[in-house]
């Protein structure tokens, strides 16, 4: 098992144990499945979650991602673990967080980087929105998606300013490019929202406005795949 995937699982255990709080509870608030939750937990089993349920789960005590890692650290090196601060879900009900049928996605912090259309991604989780949970799975695996804020105008009217997409993150390798889809990649430090294709080796991003922001050739060296553009959601004016 790796470290972070232990300081995790202890301090999920710990807080799960402290609250009082049930796997099913967990698992509605992640938007996975209760044997997730368990395996997550379990000294007995070898695996993990997806980052992005990772995530939902440790905003569920209140807790970044990374807080949540710091924590199972103090508890792993034997330090009696203080949890004053953290949110307390000892009288937890599932219908006042998530109504049945209904599936949390995390909405990620974002904020204008440079270039157009683009955010920076961070592992801090702005809010949840729900979705209803027969529609999210038609699109894809609820623990493989997070949804970001638009920011810029070159990708008008398919997207505008503040709007939100959501991205399945599952479909985060060059060959599972469809010519002509919206993606989410990180272009060096700034993470973008452009319509991607494949020539050969090459990967082309473009925009909407091609006047302004004609096609160009991504830098492969500073290319990440994030994930595909699945659903947006936007104001009608």
């Amino acid at each position: 098992m790796d470290e972070t995937r232990e300081q995790f699982r202890a301090a999920l255990k710990v807080l799960k144990s402290r609250n009082r709080v049930s796997f099913e509870s967990l698992a509605q608030y992640a938007g996975c499945t209760g044997r997730h939750v368990q395996a997550a937990v379990s000294d007995k089993e070898d695996k993990g979650v997806g980052s992005a349920v990772a995530s939902r789960l440790s905003s569920f005590f209140g807790l970044s991602y990374s807080e949540m890692l710091a924590f199972g650290a103090r508890i792993l090196s034997g330090e009696e673990p203080d949890t004053n601060g953290f949110v307390d879900h000892a009288d937890y009900h599932e219908d006042e967080f998530v109504p049945v049928g209904f599936t949390l996605i995390p909405l990620f912090q974002s904020k204008l980087s440079n270039g157009h259309d683009s955010f920076d991604e961070s592992g801090e989780i702005l809010s949840t929105l729900a979705f209803r949970s027969e529609f999210v799975r038609k699109l894809g695996d609820p623990e493989q998606m997070a949804m970001f804020t638009v920011l810029g105008e070159s990708m008008e009217p398919f997207l505008y300013h503040g709007d939100v997409v959501l991205v399945d993150l599952q479909q985060n390798e060059p060959e599972m490019i469809v010519d002509g889809k919206a993606y989410a990649y990180r272009d060096g430090q700034t993470v973008k929202v452009r319509r991607l294709s494949t020539q050969g080796r090459d990967i082309i991003s473009s925009s909407e406005k091609t006047s302004h922001y004609p096609p160009h050739v991504v830098d492969l060296e500073v290319f990440q795949l994030i994930g595909k553009v699945i659903w947006v959601c936007h104001n009608v004016t």
